[in-house]
């Protein structure tokens, strides 16, 4: 990977800082003789030629310097010791064994002596001998405690030294790896394990001394590695630097590798960084933990040392120039990183970072969700979201994931939320609402049981779950808070569950059942009409009990469309014990049970009947004989009484073969109820449907109704009804007469209906018989519109010019009929007054025997014998009159003398002649009646 693909950052700052004492006699780290240099927590420790060690403070100031070899000796390391103020340096001379010494500098610097005499009073030392000690030192290393020092050759010999030099009680060295290539660096992994790296291969070597000269492992075979270009970073993983990565080593071999495609000359590590001096004098520095180029600097020399100095990292130049590498805070770092929106690198940054509070890694995290979501990657966004909840402001987070594309992110949130405790009410309504949306039945109903305690919105949590399609949770949900109205408004109408709805129901108390009952009836009777028909009669006539779902009587009621058409209530009864499980027997024990509290007013769910009339009369019949049996309100008792009545006209109407059975119930249910029913809603129901028999029924003690009865015909167009009126009561209320022809004439398509079927001409013919209306009277009627054609008219008028004509002639021969009688009857009796009658009758009238003295006469021609006409018969028929009279003709007399006694008490009352007149359409006709009668003068008996 090329340089330019890293991300890099300014995180330190590479500050040049010369020596103060560079062109003088005496310099500092500028001097051209310096052989090695390290540093203590205080001082800036170097050596120079005759082997002068000196110490130099903060301020560059050389604060105390001592010699440590005798001339001839060449200081190549020098190592401090930060935990015991221990300086270790280590000397070479041609032909001399390595000479390691160890300085107490806090004791040195106590002791008021001279430079020269400091020469011997070192704390311990240690000669290492490597062959004839002709091979110069390449690399070295020890441990913590320093109780192991390693030494490497440019021979190819690495030589172990085990003891406490610390403390002068003497050491031991061995051999522990030798090759023909050269050592060119040591690294302890730990104490029982070393790293050892030579021209062209890494090793691992043990430090127990048992691999007698051998390494314990090759872990590359491939790679050499020059002075100074490995270093052990922070997880003591050997790491190697070539020209086109920074390989990683473990004791097993190869780990990870960083691809860092640039030349390297050397590498320090220190913390998570790794510091790289490439062979064009590039400076890198790079978090091996984040990834990143913390330091990009060129610099103009060589590098001969990099050591750590007063907490910042120092390198010296070969121009005698240190360079000072100071990383900046925390803080600042962070606001770099997330200037640039690196904001996963900011994180990784911050996380990995001490001291730093937790509010500020979390500031980031929210500025990364910002960033995020307005790069449209919610789902991340969401994720750093969650990380900030401490920081608050969760409104503003919840308004922007409410969008339903986002809702899953949103119920992450929320649920992050109550785990954390910073959930209210509206929250976790939101959240339940959120695994409606996104379907999570598993969560939505375990979330009750984690959270018991937790307060939300009901409501509208089974609103969203229904909106979801989420429908058997709603119901669950809904069950378990006792909101039997939502249940069955779930059950029944999104889940068409109508016969376990039903069931459901039976297990309600009466007042949460009547009240889902006025909610949700009509679909129960549309799909169940008959179980809910058998409930809904239970709670209306009080004999309704709640029933465990585990005891819910068992119904195999057929499917929908399969259900028989049942139209009263025995019927009804007879149907249902039938199908249920229960014996007839019990179910007739079953009905009389007494009613268990207050039954409701059968009329508050009349309204829900409508479309089911069968279903309506069973309901209505089964209430009607509860009251009748029980007793019950007179007005409730009315109103079924009504109510029934007129939906027995209703099915009269809609089923026109059973019309003659339903008016027949009608009118029977009038007959048993009449004194319970109210006479005027019957009445209008009645002219609502032109029921006149039922009309007829109520009002047949009321005068005149049958006018009212015609009236309400005309008001429905009944002509029908009309014709049925008039032949039935216009005998008795002629007025229906004059009513009708004015009906017949009112609309073209009625006239039309009566003339082609005759009732018109029948009508006319009846009014003029009748003489109700005058042929001017009628003339004037048929002529007040249009309708009735002059041809009409004139018909009519021939028809009465006939009548008359035909009358006038009958009249003409009935008195001359008349008048002939009355002259033979005059000459019958003036015969009779002067001439001798001869009778020759020889049997008797009475007994059919032949007659026989004594024997008596009638000028009427009938004889008798005087024994026959003794008789009891005779005699209880015979008037108290001075003369005899024939019993034959003493019927006819009798008859004629009533007549002529009414005739003569009818002259006496001119009233009932003068009413006569007033109510005569005839009034000559009327006169001459009377005058006929002889009502009019005292009267003449004619039988004298």
């Amino acid at each position: 990977m090329s340089l330019s693909s890293w991300r890099q950052f300014s995180f330190f700052e590479l500050t040049p800082i010369k020596d103060p004492n560079l062109g003088s006699e005496k310099p500092l780290y500028s001097d051209p003789s310096l052989t090695s240099v390290c540093a203590s927590p205080e001082y800036l420790i170097i050596a120079t030629a005759f082997n002068k060690v000196q110490l130099i403070t903060k301020d560059y100031i050389k604060k105390f310097d001592f010699t440590a070899y005798e001339l001839g000796w060449n200081i190549v390391h020098l190592v401090y010791l930060t935990d015991s103020h221990f300086l270790c340096t280590i000397a070479e001379r041609q032909g001399f064994p390595l000479t390691l010494k160890l300085w107490n500098l806090k004791k040195l610097m106590a002791m008021e002596k001279s430079d020269e005499s400091l020469e011997f009073e070192f704390h311990s030392s240690c000669q290492i001998a490597n062959g004839n000690n002709t091979f110069p030192m390449t690399a070295f290393t020890h441990c913590n405690n320093f109780s192991i020092l390693c030494f490497g050759f440019s021979n190819g010999s690495v030589i172990l030294v085990r003891g406490d030099l610390l403390h002068d009680k003497g050491s031991r060295q061995r051999l522990v790896f030798e090759s023909n290539e050269p050592v060119t660096n040591l690294l302890f992994k730990d104490e029982n394990a070393l790293y050892l790296t030579t021209t062209s291969k890494i090793y691992t070597i043990p430090t127990t001394g048992k691999n007698q000269g051998k390494p314990d492992k090759i872990i590359d075979r491939g790679v050499g590695v020059d002075i100074g270009c490995c270093t052990l970073d922070h997880k003591r993983h050997l790491v190697v630097g070539n020209d086109s990565m920074l390989q990683c080593y473990s004791t097993r071999g190869k780990s990870n590798a960083i691809a860092l495609d640039i030349s390297k000359k050397k590498l320090f590590a220190f913390g998570k960084y790794i510091l790289i001096i490439s062979n064009d004098h590039k400076l890198l520095i790079i978090d091996v933990v984040n990834m990143f180029i913390a330091l990009n600097e060129n610099i103009e020399t060589a590098i001969s040392n990099i050591f750590l100095l007063w907490d910042d990292v120092y390198m010296l130049g070969s121009d005698g120039v240190l360079y000072r590498i100071h990383e900046l805070d925390q803080k600042a770092q962070l606001d770099i990183v997330v200037s640039r929106n690196l904001y996963d690198i900011a994180i990784r940054l911050a996380q990995s970072m001490t001291g730093i509070e937790e509010s500020d890694i979390l500031t980031v995290h929210r500025k990364y969700g910002d960033y995020l979501y307005e790069q449209q990657s919610y789902g991340e966004a969401m994720t750093e979201y969650i990380k900030c909840l401490a920081l608050g402001k969760t409104s503003e987070i919840i308004a922007k994931y409410k969008d339903s594309s986002k809702i899953s992110r949103l119920a992450l949130y929320l649920e992050a939320m109550v785990e954390k405790g910073q959930a209210r009410k509206d929250h976790i309504t939101l959240l339940l609402c959120s695994y409606c949306k996104l379907k999570q039945i598993d969560k939505l109903l375990e979330f009750p049981q984690k959270h018991p305690d937790v307060e939300f919105d009901l409501f509208t949590l089974i609103d969203l779950c229904r909106e979801s399609d989420y429908l058997e949770v709603a119901s669950t949900i809904a069950k378990q808070f006792n909101e039997p109205s939502i249940v069955v408004d779930i059950e029944l109408n999104d889940l068409n569950k109508t016969k376990s709805t039903l069931a459901y129901l039976r297990t309600l108390q009466i007042e949460d059942l009547l009240r889902v009952l006025l909610d949700h009836l009509k679909p129960f009777l549309t799909r169940l009409p008959h179980p809910t028909t058998k409930l809904l009669i239970e709670v209306f006539t009080g004999k309704f009990k709640p029933t465990p779902v585990s005891q819910e009587e068992k119904i195999s009621e057929p499917e929908e469309k399969q259900f028989p058409v049942l139209q009263s209530y025995q019927a009804f009864v007879s149907y249902m014990a039938s199908l249920t499980e229960t014996s007839t027997s019990g179910n007739e024990q079953k009905d009389d049970i007494s009613p268990t509290y207050l039954p409701p007013r059968p009329s508050i769910i009349f309204s829900s009947f409508i479309d089911h009339p069968n279903e309506f009369i069973i309901f209505l019949e089964a209430c009607l004989e509860s009251h009748d049996y029980y007793g019950g309100n007179d007005q409730d008792r009315s109103d079924i009484l009504t109510t029934l009545y007129e939906v027995y006209l209703t099915m009269a109407q809609e089923e026109l073969d059973q019309k003659s059975e339903w008016e027949e119930k009608a009118l029977t249910l009038i007959k048993n109820n009449k004194a319970k029913m109210n006479e005027t809603s019957i009445i209008l129901i009645s002219n609502l449907y032109g029921f006149n028999a039922g009309e007829m029924l109520v009002r047949d003690q009321q005068v005149g109704f049958e006018i009212d009865l015609f009236r309400s015909a005309m008001s429905n167009g009944d002509l029908q009804s009309i014709q049925s009126i008039l032949q039935e009561y216009a005998e008795e209320q002629p007025e229906l007469y004059r009513l009708g022809l004015s009906y017949y004439i009112s609309e073209p398509d009625i006239f039309k209906e009566v003339e082609e079927s005759g009732a018109f001409k029948q009508l006319l013919d009846t009014i003029t018989t009748r003489n109700l209306m005058t042929p001017l009277q009628i003339v004037q009627k048929l002529g007040e519109n249009s309708i009735a054609t002059v041809g009409i008219v004139k018909e009519y008028l021939l028809r009465y010019v006939t009548a008359m004509r035909t009358e006038i002639l009958n009249n003409e021969k009935l008195i001359d009929h008349y008048s002939k009688q009355i002259e033979r009857d005059n000459a019958q009796v003036e015969d009779l007054k002067h001439n001798p009658v001869t009778l020759q009758n020889t049997r008797c009238h009475s007994c059919s025997l032949p007659l026989d003295l004594p024997i008596i006469y009638f000028l009427c021609h009938h004889s008798y014998h005087e024994r026959c006409l003794n008789d009891s018969e005779y005699e209880n028929s015979k008037r108290l009159r001075s003369e005899l009279e024939c019993p034959k003709c003493a019927e006819k007399t009798d008859t004629i003398t009533a007549l002529r006694k009414e005739q003569e008490e009818v002259s006496q009352r001119n009233d009932l002649f003068a009413v006569a007149l007033e109510n005569s359409s005839d009034r000559f006709k009327t006169i001459t009646g009377f005058f006929a009668k002889g009502s009019i003068f005292d009267g003449v008996n004619y039988l004298n």
